[in-house]
């Protein structure tokens, strides 16, 4: 469980290398979730469309 601002910024710069969140028991007990950007073009750079 992220409890400061430090572990928290690690955490999405692991997210941001990785390219994409899980999470695991952050809210409830037995509960995961997968989140990835949906990018508007194929080129690596691309704005993303939604997550």
């Amino acid at each position: 469980m992220l409890q400061s601002v430090e572990s928290l910024l690690r955490e999405l710069h692991t997210t941001k290398q990785r390219g994409y969140g899980f999470v695991r028991e952050e809210a409830e007990p037995g509960i995961a979730a997968v989140a990835v950007g949906i990018p508007t073009a194929i080129e690596q750079e691309a704005p993303l469309l939604g997550y």
